[in-house]
């Protein structure tokens, strides 16, 4: 591994860029104090530098505070110092949406399946749903993103993909908001100016879907009615799309279906056309689009195995030991590694969780959710950082990363790790 004096800003090492809008620049790296991929997000050199570090910092806020699978978590945030003001999203991201469908234009790869696509744009929406939950500290609105495009996501070797731009657009905005030339999906108020709404984020996604249709292998019914045959056939599915195009694409703001509306009628022509979700089919598709085409380094997975005290008084992963000091981080860690080893892909709830870290005690509930709160960004700043998911208000350790229970007070993942250990 590089020295940190050898790397950019101290210690980010094996920098590869990612994507550049004129105002903010992504580059794919490794963390040489942890070992992990991630990516960092800085200003380019020409950019008004107080409002690129306002704009990072409501950019960090926002991916430090929304937990989804779908958004990248940001763990660091650095203002000012020797260094250039950045944010460090904990994702092993190496390629955004845009060199990945350029590459499967060279690729044997044809066309995704329907519900692989489905479930790609599926969970960028529900990421956009929980990121509406918030309240944005700047104006007391919903958190919204305003627009989607090609290098709004980002994507691991594997497969993986994140949402990047919520709390300020870096992905096609400059350091003031200004939409850039890239291509941008969005409503069209947003486009005037007007801030971004939760429906507005939902057409947006529409119309990004939309956009990835020349990828995607539609199901027989819906790419009849898109070629304009078979109307007779399928009447109630030529309604509900007639419906989506009068009540939410084209329809005056004021006049707008709901959300809530949307989202009903979406299910709706999924349970017509027989599809469901295949997001590992997704994922599985996209890493084979990689691997055939891209040139990307080969050792992702180098760090790949957890180990875990009995106890939970540390995490340790390629040398790199964290000590938890905290009691109810340590037994929320060991519940989650039980529920990981007996129920695997289970989510825990927020209940379950405050159970286990404070057991017997009873608590008021948002005191509650505050504590589990605490204690599992306090986890992810250990080191677990996206390896720890969450969804729909419950949290798990990923399935896709291999955890160990160590058997002794000293693990093969810790047994190189230096003296000198982050204490949690």
């Amino acid at each position: 591994m590089s020295r940190p004096n050898d790397a950019w800003m101290g210690h980010f090492v094996d920098v590869r860029p990612i994507s550049a809008n004129g105002a903010f620049r992504m580059a794919a790296c490794r963390d040489a104090r942890t070992g992990r991929r991630v990516v960092v997000v800085t200003g380019d050199r020409d950019v008004d530098t107080e409002a690129a570090g306002t704009a990072l910092e409501r950019l960090y806020w926002a991916h430090s505070t929304i937990a989804h699978l779908a958004i990248a978590p940001a763990v660091e945030f650095a203002a000012s110092s020797s260094h250039e003001p950045h944010v460090v999203l904990d994702v092993p991201a190496q390629l955004d949406l845009e060199t990945l469908l350029g590459l499967a234009q060279r690729s044997s790869f044809h066309r995704v399946e329907h519900g692989q696509g489905d479930a790609f744009v599926f969970y960028l929406r529900e990421g956009l749903s929980e990121a509406a939950r918030h309240v944005d500290p700047e104006d007391g609105g919903p958190v919204c993103i305003g627009a989607l495009g090609q290098s709004n996501v980002l994507f691991a070797r594997d497969g993986r993909y994140w949402l990047v731009g919520l709390g300020h657009n870096v992905a096609l905005c400059d350091e003031h908001g200004r939409f850039g030339a890239r291509n941008a999906f969005a409503a069209p108020e947003v486009f005037l100016g007007e801030r971004p709404s939760p429906m507005g984020d939902y057409i947006a996604i529409m119309k990004f879907a939309r956009s990835l249709m020349g990828f995607m292998s539609l199901s027989p019914p819906l790419a009849h009615l898109v070629k304009g045959q078979g109307l007779g056939q399928h009447l109630e599915l030529l309604k509900l799309i007639l419906w989506c195009e009068t009540r939410v694409l084209g329809a005056p703001l004021h006049q707008r279906a709901s959300v809530e509306e949307a989202v009903d009628v979406a299910w709706r022509i999924r349970e017509i056309l027989g599809t469901e979700l295949d997001l590992e089919g997704f994922r599985a598709t996209a890493a084979r689009v990689i691997e055939e085409e891209g040139e990307f380094d080969g050792d992702d997975e180098v760090w790949g195995d957890w180990w875990i005290a009995p106890d939970g008084s540390w995490v340790a992963r390629a040398g790199v030991r964290r000590e938890l000091r905290s009691k109810p981080m340590r037994l929320i860690l060991r519940a989650l590694l039980e529920a990981r080893e007996t129920r695997p892909g289970a989510m825990l709830r927020v209940e379950e969780l405050l159970s286990a870290g404070w057991p017997g005690e009873r608590v008021r509930r948002r005191a509650g959710q505050n504590r589990v709160y605490v204690a599992v960004n306090g986890l992810r700043r250990s080191g677990l950082g996206a390896d720890l998911e969450s969804q729909d208000g419950g949290y798990r350790l990923s399935p896709a990363v291999r955890w160990v229970r160590a058997a002794a007070p000293t693990g093969p993942g810790a047994e190189a790790a230096p003296r000198s250990l982050q204490q949690v």
